[in-house]
């Protein structure tokens, strides 16, 4: 066994434990991606539309979703037509951006640089066939810019486009470490499902879109304790592996405390059924039956609220019309959550109050109050931040989901330069020869609240550009 750092025999010096001078097998690409969800994946189509021969390691088992649903919501200030999101400019969702961070240090060119690809992307989604709603929506977007697929999805989309495009992905991959010559990344090693090491060279450069930390609950920990004791809707191999390693090569780091919570039905993490995807259609109400938040606030408000504020249990209501204006696979979710126990439906405000366990007079007089308010905007409304056009709540019947606020995902991470080189810690803006990254495994775009439809948008749009870049880079 040779140690990292050791030479013995003429075998060649690698960041991680061998087992023995002919052990590991050698593999090659021009680019190697770490990661198969939509950052890596994008990365992977956008390096092959360069020429690239490219590889696409992934330590599932088959291609995975670091999400509830493969059509959640795109930010953009313009649609997959190409027409202006109404009202909307470059310039307005960079702006909305930046004041959703917070006071958080961010990488302004790289926030700049998502915004304004933001809109090609989408455009580069349609043209590859997906679909999407004719209009935008509002999802604590401070705007209504959020693009919702139909039908498709990204990384459907996108696996089926790297195929086409020649594009090689192997699973039962579990990423050990980069491998780097004289401070340049020349490729990484693996082990497969069969624990053989295979170190892959890399001729043109290493994109890592492994993902972030939000399923290493003691990681979280460690970063924002104040989240101990949540548990985490992220996927369960969202540990951190490759942004450990990449910190233990000397790549910078960025805002590992900002880490991002929603609302989630207990125990059905993977689950689509919940109201709040459309802050205009339904209200949070605690056990006292009243509202204790406006739905339309920012996520670290919302987080703020629900662990300040609300008297537990939480419920989101809707009425009919909340539910009927949801996508077919949220619907069907709803139906399951009734026979999970964390959805429930009731003919009047009342009926449904008396299912969820609040009194019925405090629900009734939330949901009348609330509808004069819609009704006169002019009044001296609580019922919104002020950013949305709201719906009311009155036909019935009447629907609640239980939900608890979920360690969602990591905002903090590799500080990486507008076109997806990672920084190298203490070089004052020197970046590591060879390496790019994108996804959740990123720092530096979100601060403290990431803009709802960021995201997607984000992981999908960061993508694109490391993995042209790698793609471009030569030795």
């Amino acid at each position: 066994m040779l140690a990292a750092g050791l030479i013995a025999g003429g075998c060649a010096v690698i960041p991680t434990v061998l087992t023995g001078c002919g052990g590991p097998e050698r593999e090659s690409a021009d680019v190697v991606i770490i990661g198969g969800g939509n950052a890596g994946l994008a990365a992977a189509v956008a390096a092959a539309e360069k020429g690239a021969d490219v590889v696409v390691l992934d330590k599932g088992s088959g291609i995975g979703l670091n999400m509830h649903s493969d059509r959640g919501l795109f930010a953009s200030s313009s649609g997959p037509d190409g027409r202006p999101t109404p009202g909307d400019s470059v310039d307005r969702h960079f702006a909305d951006t930046v004041r959703s961070a917070g006071d958080a240090e961010i990488e302004l060119p790289l926030v700049r640089a998502m915004i304004e690809a933001a809109p090609d992307t989408l455009r580069w989604l349609a043209a590859m066939g997906m679909n999407f709603e004719p209009e935008p929506i509002y999802s604590s977007s401070l705007w209504t810019r959020c693009w919702q697929p139909v039908h498709t999805g990204y990384v459907e989309t996108l696996y089926r486009e790297a195929k086409r495009r020649g594009v090689r992905i192997l699973f039962g991959q579990r990423f050990e470490s980069l491998t780097l010559s004289e401070g340049r990344v020349t490729g990484v090693t693996v082990r497969d499902a069969e624990e053989k090491q295979i170190i892959w060279s890399a001729r043109r450069g290493v994109v890592l879109a492994a993902g972030g930390f939000a399923a290493n609950l003691e990681l979280v920990a460690k970063y924002a304790p104040e989240l101990r004791g949540l548990a985490t809707d992220n996927q369960p191999g969202a540990r951190g592996d490759a942004l450990l390693a990449a910190m233990a090569a000397g790549a910078d780091v960025i805002g590992l405390g900002n880490i991002q919570c929603v609302p989630r039905p207990p125990g059905r993490i993977q689950t689509q059924g919940y109201l709040h995807l459309d802050a205009a259609r339904f209200i949070y109400v605690d056990s006292t039956g009243k509202r204790f938040v406006n739905e339309d606030s920012p996520r670290d408000r919302l987080l703020e609220a629900f662990m300040r504020d609300a008297k537990p249990p939480v419920f989101e209501v809707g009425d009919n019309a909340t539910v009927l204006s949801s996508q077919m696979d949220i619907q069907k979710d709803l139906w399951k959550g009734i026979e999970d126990g964390t959805v429930f439906k009731g003919g009047s405000p009342a009926d449904l109050a008396r299912k969820i366990g609040v009194p019925p007079a405090a629900l009734e007089e939330t949901i009348e109050s609330y509808n004069r308010e819609v009704a006169d905007p002019s009044s001296a409304s609580s019922a919104s931040s002020g950013a949305l056009k709201l719906m009311p709540l009155r036909d019935p019947p009447f629907w609640a989901v239980h939900v608890e606020m979920h360690v969602h995902e990591t905002l903090g991470g590799l500080h990486i330069r507008a076109d997806g080189a990672v920084y190298r810690r203490g070089g004052e803006g020197e970046v590591i020869p060879g390496l790019w990254a994108a996804g959740a495994i990123i720092g530096g775009l979100h601060g403290k609240c990431r803009l709802g439809g960021n995201g997607l948008a984000s992981a999908v749009t960061v993508g694109r550009i490391a993995g042209a870049s790698a793609a471009e880079a030569r030795p």
